[in-house]
C-alpha cells in the first residue's frame, strides 16, 4: 500500500519513539525480519464505561522481508468507536524522519468479502519507504462506547518485542479481573488508579510442522471491567460466569426466532420425503447449506454482531452470515417440532477459546444445535445435562455433512445460547475411524520397470470434507493436474490418463479414481534383479520434522488411512528380497506394513492411524521417532530376481 509519497519531514519525534528507536535490537536468528522495540497499549476508562484507548509502537526492520511488519492498523465499529488521532514517523538509516497522518491513511472495510459491515480499519503502511535498518513508529487513539466491558492484549504477534506493556487506567467505580493466556499469571504493577503488566524480551516465534495456532502460543491477558455499583454501568453488560453469556446472548437472538407461515410452509415441504427424524434434519440442513452466504452487518455497536437477522428475512432475500444460517435452520426445525439452539464457537482454532474468561468476545463464529433424533448414532452428538442429546451441525461449511463438525471445530469449547440452561460445553471429537481414507492400487509392473496402475481411494468424515472442498473449488482440468502432481510426488515420471472424482452427499463420502504410468518406476540391475517401492503413492499431507529440537507443542489430527497395494509381477521373475514387517504403536498413533506373496504377486497392506492429541515438546523424540519409522518402512524396496 503506497502512502509514503505523500509523507513530509517531520521537525519533532515523539520521545517515547526517540527513546525506542536508541535501545536497538540485538542480534536475531536468521530469517526475523524485524523486531519490536516497543509494543505498549493504554486504556482509560470513565466513570460511565467509556474506553479510550492508545496504542503506540516501534518497529526496526531488519531485512527485506521484514518491510511488511513497518504498518499500523486500528479496527473500530461505526456506531460504538471513533478513531481520534493516528499518526505514523519513520526514522530512515540515514537520519530522514518522515511523518504519516489522516491524508496518509487507508481507511476500508475490515472483512472485504461482507456486502457491508459497520466494522472497519484504519491503516498506514510504509513498507516501500522502509529500507533495512528504518524504524516505524505509529500511534493512534480510539474512543469506544462497548456493549461490554471486556477485551484482551496479546504482547505480541510473531516477530520478537524488546518491551510489550499494557497500561489501564480506571475510574474509581470500576476494577478489573484479569486472566492471563499461554504464559504464568501476570501481576500488575499499581499507582494509584493505574496498573501496568509488563514483558520484555520476548523472542520470535518459530514456524514448527503441527504447531498450535499463534493464538494458543502468544502471551494474551483477557480483561474483564467490573462495576462497583451495577446500576452505574451505563448500559455496559457485564459476565461473571458462562450462564450470564448465555442469558444475554439469548436475549439478544430470541426475537429473530419466531415462526411465520411462510417458515413452516418451507420446513414441511422440505422433510415432506423424510422417513425419519434424522432424514428431516438431514433434508433441512441441506437445504440451508445453499442459501448463500453474504454477510450484511449492521447495528454492531449495540450487540448486531451478535445477532442475526429475522428467520424469514433470511429466507425471502437468500441469503445470510453464519449466524443468519445457523437461526434460519433453528427456526425451520422448531416449526416442525424439533428444538434447537444458536451455539457460538471459534471457528479456525480448536484450543482459541477458555473456560477462564466468560466472554462472547471469544467467538467469532454461529453453528447450531438440535435435540438429537432418537437412535442418532453420529460423531457429532453430545449429552447436555439440561437440553440432552444434542446433534452439532455448521450449515455455514457446505463440505461437511450432518453428522460431522469441521476438524478446526472438533474438541473446542463452544456456547449453547439457551438461557440460563445454556453454557460453555466441549465440542465433540471424531475418533480416527470417522476421518477414514481406504486405498485399493492395483499395479502391472514391467520388466524393464514401466508401471501401469489403477488407484481407486474413498473417504469420510473430515479426509472426505477436504477432498471435497478441494475439489469444488477448481475447474475440472485443474483438479486432474492436482491429482497428477500429488501421483508424480511418489511415482517419478508419472502420467495420469484417467482421473474421476464421485461425491455421496447422503453419507459424507468421498471417491477418487485415477490411472497413471510411469516408464521407469522400477529400477533395473542388470537383466536378472529389478527393485522398486511398493509403497507407490505418497501421502496429500506432508509431515516434515528434521529439526532436532522442537519449542512448541505438537497437535495431531484423528485420522486413519488404510491401503493395499496388489502389483502383478513381471513374467519370470519372483521376490528375492522383502522389506521386513513394520509395527509402531504409540498412544497417539500407530502403523502397520506387512507383505503377502502370490503366485505372480506381490500385496502390501499398509495403515496409519493417528489420534487427535495435543503432546508437549518434550514428547518431540518420540514423535519424530514413530514419523521417521513409518518414513523407512515406505521407502523400503523390494528386490525382483529372474527366474533361472
Amino acid at each position: 500500500m503506497l502512502v509514503g509519497a505523500t509523507a513530509r519531514a517531520a521537525d519533532k519525534t515523539p520521545a517515547w519513539l526517540t527513546e525506542a528507536a536508541a535501545a536497538g535490537a540485538p542480534p536475531q536468528p536468521a530469517g526475523v525480519g524485524a523486531y519490536e522495540l516497543l509494543r505498549e497499549c493504554s486504556v482509560s476508562v470513565d466513570a460511565a464505561g467509556t474506553m479510550t484507548t492508545t496504542e503506540r509502537g516501534a518497529i526496526k526492520v531488519l531485512d527485506g522481508a521484514g518491510r511488511d511488519a513497518a504498518s499500523c492498523r486500528v479496527v473500530y465499529i461505526r456506531d460504538q468507536s471513533r478513531v481520534d488521532a493516528m499518526h505514523g514517523w519513520l526514522l530512515t538509516p540515514g537520519g530522514q524522519v518522515l511523518r504519516y497522518g489522516e491524508k496518509q491513511s487507508v481507511d476500508e472495510q475490515l472483512v472485504p468479502q461482507d456486502v457491508y459491515n459497520e466494522t472497519r480499519v484504519r491503516l498506514i503502511s510504509v513498507r516501500d519507504e522502509a529500507a533495512p535498518g528504518a524504524v516505524f513508529g505509529y500511534e493512534w487513539t480510539r474512543v469506544d462506547h462497548p456493549v461490554f466491558a471486556q477485551f484482551d492484549w496479546d504482547f505480541q504477534h510473531q516477530y520478537p518485542v524488546r518491551v510489550s506493556r499494557l497500561v489501564l487506567n480506571l475510574s474509581p467505580h470500576w476494577h478489573a479481573q484479569t486472566v492471563t493466556f499461554n504464559h504464568a499469571p501476570l501481576a500488575p504493577a499499581s499507582e494509584g488508579g493505574t496498573q501496568r503488566w509488563a514483558l520484555t524480551d520476548l523472542p520470535a516465534l518459530r514456524e514448527e510442522p503441527l504447531a498450535p495456532d499463534a493464538g494458543g502460543l502468544v502471551a494474551r491477558l483477557a480483561v474483564s471491567l467490573m462495576p462497583d455499583d451495577p446500576a452505574k454501568a451505563g448500559g455496559v453488560a457485564t459476565f461473571a460466569s458462562w450462564t450470564d453469556v448465555s442469558t444475554w446472548l439469548t436475549a439478544l437472538c430470541e426475537s429473530r426466532a419466531r415462526v411465520d407461515a411462510t417458515i413452516s410452509s418451507q420446513a414441511r415441504a422440505r422433510v415432506a420425503a423424510a422417513h425419519t427424524g434424522l432424514d428431516s434434519v438431514r433434508a433441512i440442513g441441506a437445504f440451508v447449506q445453499g442459501v448463500n452466504y453474504i454477510a450484511i452487518q449492521t447495528g454492531l455497536g449495540r450487540g448486531g454482531g451478535y445477532v442475526p437477522h429475522p428467520a424469514n428475512e433470511v429466507l425471502r432475500n437468500g441469503y445470510g452470515d453464519c449466524k443468519d444460517k445457523a437461526n434460519l435452520m433453528r427456526v425451520l426445525l422448531a416449526s416442525v417440532g424439533m428444538p434447537a439452539w444458536l451455539v457460538a464457537i471459534y471457528s479456525g482454532d480448536p484450543a482459541r477459546v477458555r473456560e477462564e474468561w466468560p466472554s462472547p468476545q471469544q467467538f467469532n463464529h454461529c453453528i447450531v444445535a438440535m435435540r438429537a433424533p432418537a437412535g442418532t448414532a453420529l460423531a457429532a452428538r453430545i449429552e447436555h445435562p439440561t437440553l440432552g442429546p444434542l446433534l452439532l451441525f455448521d450449515p455455514t461449511d457446505p463440505n461437511t455433512p450432518l453428522g460431522d463438525l469441521p476438524a478446526d471445530e472438533q474438541g473446542s469449547l463452544a456456547l449453547i445460547e439457551a438461557g440460563d440452561r445454556g453454557g460453555l460445553v466441549r465440542m465433540p471429537s471424531a475418533p480416527a475411524d470417522s476421518n477414514r481414507l481406504r486405498r485399493e492400487v492395483e499395479v502391472k509392473l514391467a520388466a524393464d520397470g514401466a508401471l501401469e496402475a489403477r488407484l481407486r481411494e474413498r473417504s469420510t468424515g473430515s479426509r472426505a470434507s477436504g477432498e471435497r472442498s478441494l475439489r469444488r473449488s477448481v475447474s475440472t482440468p485443474e483438479y486432474a493436474r492436482i491429482v497428477e502432481k500429488w501421483i508424480a510426488h511418489g511415482v517419478p515420471g508419472a502420467t495420469t490418463q484417467r482421473v474421476a472424482a464421485g461425491d455421496d452427499p447422503l453419507t459424507g463420502g468421498f471417491e477418487l479414481e485415477a490411472d497413471f504410468s510411469s516408464p521407469r518406476y522400477g529400477q533395473a540391475i542388470g537383466s536378472s534383479m529389478l527393485t522398486f517401492r511398493p509403497a507407490t503413492v505418497g501421502r496429500r499431507e506432508v509431515l516434515v520434522f528434521s529439526d532436532s529440537t522442537r519449542q512448541y507443542p505438537i497437535v495431531l489430527q484423528s485420522e486413519r488411512t488404510e491401503e493395499t497395494a496388489t502389483f502383478a509381477l513381471p513374467a519370470g521373475f519372483a521376490v528375492d528380497e522383502l522389506p521386513p514387517p513394520a509395527r509402531i504403536v504409540m498412544d497417539f498413533g500407530a502403523y502397520e506394513a506387512a507383505y503377502e506373496r502370490r503366485e505372480g504377486s506381490l500385496r502390501l497392506h499398509r495403515t496409519l492411524a493417528l489420534e487427535r492429541a495435543t503432546l508437549p515438546a518434550a514428547r518431540y523424540a518420540e514423535v519424530r521417532r514413530f514419523f521417521e519409522g513409518v518414513r523407512r518402512a515406505e521407502t523400503a524396496v523390494v528386490v525382483l530376481k529372474r527366474s533361472e
